[in-house]
Formats: structure tokens, sequence, C-alpha cells
């Protein structure tokens, strides 16, 4: 008597994450990649593109990926389709301890701190939807701004120069709100290979392979 069939579960080929039955993908040092995309994985292979550029995953609520990898085109606040939009971040990290330096001295800080900052440059999709909102999030960061430098200019104008402290108030609310409303993904770590990145969505997250240290 016959083996029963077991169907091939799904995967999404580390490529393009197109979700596929692994029966039509093919397994290469561990990534399951489909056919259209075979080629061009084996030979950014032979060009010197590592495993780890290559890796999407997630751990926990983290989105880990290769520090030359390439994002998929869904928006990465809700995992609606992007369709093609990108926003390009640069980021930069360094170890937490660096942070004790600030007690001796700040500059001392600063200089360490760029010096020992590792960098990763990234591009993020985003939504339609997303797009919008985080360009009215700067409109507004720019009119509070803005409405901050003219209150301060009518206050010192009408004599009442010593109230100019709201206006420096609302200057530092702007600033905060832009931070904060603009900000699309923050880096939670970077090292030589890989990128650890906060702000993905749950559904986002969902979508990519549990993330497993390689070794």
């Amino acid at each position: 008597m016959s083996e029963p069939v077991v169907p091939a579960l799904d995967d999404a080929c580390t490529m393009c994450r197109a979700s596929l039955p692994k029966a039509e993908m093919v397994e290469i040092e561990g990534k399951w990649i489909c056919a259209a995309c075979k080629e061009s994985f084996v030979q950014s292979i032979k060009e010197g593109l590592s495993l780890a550029d290559l890796t999407l995953a997630r751990s926990q609520k983290l989105l880990v990926m290769g520090r030359n990898a390439i994002l998929p085109d869904r928006c990465i606040k809700c995992n609606a389709p992007a369709n093609g939009q990108r926003l390009p971040r640069k980021l930069y990290w360094h170890t937490p301890m660096l942070y004790l330096l600030i007690l001796a001295s700040i500059l001392i800080y600063a200089l360490v701190a760029i010096l020992a900052r590792k960098k990763a440059q990234i591009d993020v999709g985003l939504c339609d939807r997303h797009v919008a909102k985080r360009r009215r999030a700067i409109w507004i960061c720019w009119g509070l701004l803005l409405g901050s430098f003219g209150l301060m200019g009518l206050l010192v104008g009408m004599g009442y120069g010593e109230y100019a402290m709201i206006a420096i108030m609302v200057t530092v609310a702007g600033i905060i709100y832009g931070a904060l409303a603009t900000r699309v993904v923050s880096v939670h770590r970077i090292d030589k290979e890989y990128v650890w990145l906060k702000g993905a969505s749950k559904e986002y997250l969902d979508a990519l392979p549990e993330w497993v240290k390689p070794g």
C-alpha cells in the first residue's frame, strides 16, 4: 500500500516574497526560491551577495533584514500594496553603553558616537494612505514652527517679550510632534550583516518567516 501524499506547505520566495507551495520552489542554501527568481538569486550569490543580505524575517515585533535586502513592495505600516512608492531612510545606531559618556562630556560622547555608529540605507514601502498621513504631519509640523516664530515676533512687537516663552514652547512642541508623527520606522540594532527595525505593522511582519539566528 502506497504512503499517502502529504501536500507541500506554502512558503514565501526569499527574493520576491511570493507565497507558493514548496513543491514549486527550490531550496538553495536554506532559502526557498521560486522558478522566476532562481536565476537572479544564483547570479547574486556569484556576484558576492551574502545570504544574510537576502534575509527578510521577523523576530517577535522586530523586522530583521540583511543590510542589502530589498523590502517587499508593501506598506510597512499596514501591509497594503505600496505600488512602487518608496521612502529612503538613512539609519544610524550605536551601542547604548556609549550614553554613559554623556556623564563625562557631551562633546566626548558626540565624537565617539559618530566614530562608532553603524549605518544602513533602506527604502521603505508606503501605501497612498500612509504617504498622505506622513505628508499631512509634515505640513502640521511646519505650521507649528512658522506659527511659533510669528507669535514670538508679535509678542515682542507688542511689548510682551516676557511671554515669548509661550512661542518657544510651541516651537519645541512642533519639533517633537514632527519627529514622532513623521517617523516610519526606528532602528533597534545594526550589526555587520543585519538591521533590526521597530515600527512595522503586525500584518507586515506576519507575512515574513520567523528569524532563525545563523549558526
